[in-house]
Parts: structure tokens; C-alpha cells; sequence
């Protein structure tokens, strides 16, 4: 049971994040972006250097789903 809420904090936190820093990204002053020829989400986060934290609440959402559902369907 422990794990299984582990796992929805780490999703929920993830999720957030990854939410948070979209809405950043649609609020910024600077769209549209059009970075090397290539525009959309992606060059905007290119433009505004978010790669690395975006990755990190995508995988952290990811694993506390991962975990949360190992958890559910394990026997015990």
C-alpha cells in the first residue's frame, strides 16, 4: 500500500510539473516560436532551454505510474 501511494505522488508531482511548465511555455511573452526553421511545443521549449525539466517530470510521472501499477497488480 505504501508504494502504491509512492507511486501516485511520484505521477502526480511528474504530471504537475510537466503541466506547470507547459503553461509557462503557452504564457510566455515570445510566441509563437520559430527556432531554426522549426515551430511548434518543441522549438518553444528549445527557445526557452526547458529540455532537461521536462524530461525530468515526464520520467519522474512515468515511474510513479510504473510503480503504482506494479504495485496494484501484485499478489500477496
Amino acid at each position: 500500500m505504501r508504494k502504491f501511494v509512492l507511486g501516485l505522488v511520484l505521477f502526480s508531482v511528474g504530471f504537475l510539473g510537466a503541466i506547470l511548465l507547459i503553461g509557462s511555455l503557452v504564457c510566455s511573452p515570445e510566441s509563437p516560436w520559430i527556432v531554426n526553421g522549426v515551430e511548434g511545443i518543441y522549438s518553444g521549449i528549445a527557445f526557452m532551454k526547458m529540455q532537461i525539466p521536462m524530461s525530468m517530470c515526464i520520467i519522474t510521472a512515468v515511474c510513479g505510474l510504473v510503480l503504482a501499477i506494479k504495485e496494484t497488480n501484485s499478489k500477496k
